[in-house]
């Protein structure tokens, strides 16, 4: 392809400025692939709801007469994959960095600490975390707490200490977990680091094993969101932390420390799914696949309980839902559909894992060339999204329409440049406030 300065010369009309329907023109033939212009109309008219006709785009291109709108400009430039400064577009801030940090600002002073209250508080945020996790006053509550529990450690009675520091542990790492469920990840590792030093201190075994896998958790969340799946620091620092919380697990017995089957059964099943995205080979392929085993033996037994107060609610839903990311992550696009008619996939809007195990299907039709299926899911998905999922789940939408809009299979794809328009509205709905 010319380069940009080429590109941009060989449009300039006889009054030295850029034929723009030249260039529309240009781009539609030449980078689309798009012969027929009656693609871009019929695109066109979906997106913006209007009805304009194929000659209507042909006098567009022939007689210089690109829409002035901003809208509509937008549009064509992400149809046809036109950089949006040659058609005189303002940069837009990058679509790829949604904010996962937050500053909390604490607005409410917490009771006093009292051992019984707190700890009755604590499970009951951990028995509905789902539901908490969504409420804007619960972090501050949560954080008011934890500088209550923070001012007891210091200044409290000696004999009391010791159960202020673990509810301390336990609030610290009850943080991390809602704002990794909120999409906060760089916020939530922060928790989880102050977790992780204070059980390690305090020898709280349990507590640095259930911290250890939020953070690896934490990690893996934050790594599918980098655009550049090549820095692999995030992933490697997940199956770090996997690996170390299963090897407290398996010497836990030898110190007298109960680990719970959700928390176990979590491990295996998060440590196999981040090993498959992390295999250089069929024998780390086949690791991943045993771990993955291992937690469906100990999550389907008959005697497996989640009833651990201070945890997510690990289940079989969820493990069929690991197990067939980490199919997709091999390649093995049949074996993931089979893990995910195991789950029910109900309301998105009420619990993510719903909403994940939808983006899971999308992924997975395209493991088999399936694109247009594959889109149609993602476009369905970004009709539910939230503020609060989008900071989870949007990046890697976006992630998804870039390596399909670069990849040249695809490139003349109408449905890839639908998609792109559909991802444009929900990132930057400032655009389509109106289409005069």
């Amino acid at each position: 392809m010319p380069t940009a300065m080429q590109d941009l010369t060989r449009f300039l009309g006889n009054d030295g400025r850029i034929d723009e329907g030249m260039l529309v023109r240009y781009y539609r033939k030449e980078v689309r692939g798009w012969k027929n212009a009656q693609i871009v109309v019929d695109l066109y008219n979906e997106l913006l709801e209007e009805n304009v006709s194929i000659r209507w785009m042909q006098r567009m291109e022939q007689q210089n007469n690109v829409p002035i709108d901003q809208t509509r400009r937008w549009v064509l430039a992400t149809l046809l994959s036109i950089p949006p400064a040659y058609l005189g577009l303002p940069a837009l801030k990058p679509i790829i960095q949604l904010q996962d940090t937050v500053q909390i600002v604490v607005s409410t002073k917490a009771p006093e600490v009292d051992n019984t209250e707190y700890g009755s508080r604590l499970r009951e945020l951990w028995r509905s975390n789902h539901a908490n996790a969504r409420k804007p006053d619960v972090i501050p509550e949560i954080v008011a707490r934890i500088y209550a529990l923070q001012e007891a450690l210091l200044y409290g009675k000696e004999q009391q200490r010791k159960l202020v520091a673990r509810l301390l542990c336990n609030y610290l790492i009850l943080c991390g977990n809602v704002h990794r469920y909120q999409g906060y990840l760089s916020t939530a590792i922060t928790y989880l680091n102050h977790a992780l030093t204070l059980a390690r201190e305090k020898g709280f075994y349990e507590l640095y094993t259930r911290t250890l896998y939020l953070r690896g958790f934490a990690f893996f969340n934050r790594w599918t969101l980098w655009r550049n799946k090549e820095d692999r620091s995030d992933l490697l620092y997940a199956v770090r932390d996997l690996k170390a919380a299963q090897s407290f697990v398996e010497s836990a017995h030898k110190h007298g420390i109960a680990i719970s089957q959700s928390l176990k059964g979590a491990i295996l099943a998060e440590g196999g799914r981040a090993l498959a995205y992390n295999a250089r080979d069929s024998q780390e392929r086949l690791e991943a696949m045993n771990k993955l085993d291992q937690a469906g033996r100990i999550i389907s037994a008959s005697s497996f309980s989640n009833d651990d107060e201070r945890f997510l609610r690990v289940d079989q839903e969820w493990y069929h839902i690991d197990k067939a990311e980490a199919y997709i992550a091999n390649g093995w696009a049949d074996s993931a559909f089979q893990e995910l008619a195991n789950v029910y996939k109900g309301d998105p809007l009420l619990h993510q894992r719903y909403l994940y195990a939808y983006l899971l299907e999308a992924e997975a039709h395209m493991v088999r060339g399936r694109i247009e299926i594959g889109i149609a899911h993602l476009e369905n998905v970004m009709q539910v999204l939230n503020e609060e999922t989008k900071r989870r789940h949007l990046n890697r939408i976006i992630n998804t329409y870039e390596s399909l809009n670069e990849n040249e299979k695809y490139q003349k794809s109408p449905d890839v440049a639908r998609l792109g328009v559909r991802v444009l509205r929900i990132v930057h709905p400032e655009l389509f406030y109106s289409n005069t």
